[in-house]
């Protein structure tokens, strides 16, 4: 049902910040460590 939905979208957006989050770091040569 919606919650269901609401789930899913919310775990899709997760994922997205996540690999925006990911090309941020990949994109310092040190990768911040």
């Amino acid at each position: 049902g919606h919650i269901e939905d609401k789930k899913v979208k919310k775990a899709i957006e997760n994922i997205k910040d996540g690999c925006l989050y990911l090309k941020f770091l990949g994109s310092y040569p040190h990768g911040g460590q």
